[in-house]
């Protein structure tokens, strides 16, 4: 009796093992499974906060050409547009000559400016072509002591100077009055249609708007989202912190690799990183959360489970043979 008891007690751990082997390997396929949902999840993030980006630069491009449209329309109902050497104003040290629209002065007078913006919002510059360069000869756009920044150029050799005086409109991305703004140049012809001038006009990469739209984006519950540029630069995060951060340690993998996934320990913590480079505006979305969050909504419940079912099917084996060996007693 004894040896059929140790045979059985032999084959029923036999089968424990198989079966515990068998519900290991299963729990790690349904956990590998789990978190490649919850990673299709933050992706699913990440490619709608994507879209909603590339919505809003058609919208900025848009907008800002139907700005400058309107600009031009109020030049041209002033009259034609020309230089008078004659009339030459100092901005700021620098001297340029009057550009004018009919009897309109542009050149230190910023009322065409101002008006425009009160009209259609956002900020205007007006520039002169003198020699080899583009003068700021007025403008909304203000310094930090809140004057307004004219007299300032910008030289032959530039992107701008180059496309703008063959008559061509540039789109750009500048750094102007704190912020970064999304900015269109537009050349200004006289009757012979030589470019004498510009006119630009910007709006902010990221408004009010799309900021509250950005800060309510959840993934899961202690992920982020936050959008850098190729300098390391944080163009937007949920605290608003505007540093450098060069210190994170897969910054320059984000960068280098533009589109991807990637798992880094930072500050002690294990991360997953979903990331996706807007090109257009030269930004790295990245949306990050605890790898440990990827796993711990199911994790949890499976390993009860496991070691539950393990448990219940050592203490029914136990009880199947304690009770034969008594009824091979009696």
């Amino acid at each position: 009796m004894k040896n059929k008891i140790g045979l059985l007690v032999v084959y029923l751990l036999t089968i424990l093992l198989v079966v515990g082997t068998l519900s290991y390997f299963s729990f790690q396929q349904n956990q590998a499974e789990k978190i490649e949902d919850e990673k299709e999840k933050v992706d699913f993030a990440l490619n709608s906060v994507y879209t909603l980006i590339e919505y809003r630069e058609k919208l900025v491009k848009k907008t800002i050409s139907n700005k400058i449209d309107v600009a031009m329309d109020k030049l041209n109902n002033y009259g034609v547009l020309e230089v008078d050497y004659s009339e030459v104003a100092d901005l700021n040290g620098v001297e340029a000559p009057n550009l004018k629209a009919g009897s309109v002065n542009l050149t230190g007078d910023n009322d065409f400016v101002d008006e425009l913006s009160e009209l259609v919002g956002g900020d205007f510059t007006v520039f002169v072509k003198e020699e080899d360069k583009f003068i700021r000869v007025s403008t909304t756009v203000l310094d930090d002591d809140g004057e307004r920044i004219t007299g300032t150029y910008i030289e032959d050799g530039t992107d701008i100077y180059n496309t703008v005086s063959q008559g061509e409109s540039y789109y750009s991305r500048d750094w102007v009055a704190n912020s970064w703004n999304i900015t269109n140049y537009y050349p200004l012809e006289d009757k012979s249609g030589e470019v004498i001038g510009m006119i630009y006009s910007g709006l902010e990469e990221i408004d009010d708007n799309l900021k509250e739209i950005l800060s309510d984006v959840k993934i899961g519950k202690t992920g982020y989202l936050y959008i850098m540029d190729s300098e390391k630069e944080l163009v937007f995060s949920p605290t608003e912190k505007k540093h450098q951060i060069a210190e994170h340690a897969a910054t320059d993998e984000i960068i280098e690799k533009a589109n991807g996934s990637l798992e880094f320990r930072y500050q002690g913590e294990e991360k997953y990183a979903r990331f996706k480079q807007f090109e257009p505006w030269d930004w790295h979305i990245v949306a990050v959360v605890k790898l440990s969050e990827l796993t711990s909504t199911s994790k949890g419940l499976v390993n009860i489970i496991v070691v539950g079912g393990i448990l219940t099917f050592i203490g029914l084996m136990v009880f199947t043979i304690s009770r034969r060996g008594k009824n091979a007693k009696g």
